[in-house]
């Protein structure tokens, strides 16, 4: 399976917490695609989609793992399948509230 990271965070910051995470080996900087590689940051589609394609993946077979509200309406409009991921968040039930919603 291929995998990559589609963040609105600064590249560079994103690239360090790949990183400090262990995850270098499986997350090379071509597989991590931030903000500034699109007109549009989420939560339109376009990042998810600009991964997508680079990575040769059809978004209708894509699966996201998303913590935030933007970021799943962004899968959801780029026709991926979303799963909302609570685990870094101070109120988990809020946030998996308002990820269904």
């Amino acid at each position: 399976a291929k995998v990559c990271v589609g963040s609105n965070g600064e590249r560079p910051n994103v690239i360090s917490f790949v990183r400090a995470a262990g995850l270098a080996p499986l997350l090379p900087e071509s597989a991590i695609f931030t903000k500034e590689m699109v007109a549009n940051a989420k939560p339109a589609p376009d990042l998810f989609l600009l991964a997508a394609s680079r990575m040769g993946a059809d978004p209708a077979r894509t699966l996201v793992v998303e913590d935030s509200v933007p970021g799943a309406a962004a899968g959801l409009a780029a026709g991926m399948t979303v799963v909302g991921f609570t685990g870094v968040h101070h109120d988990r039930a809020a946030q998996e509230k308002a990820l269904q919603a």
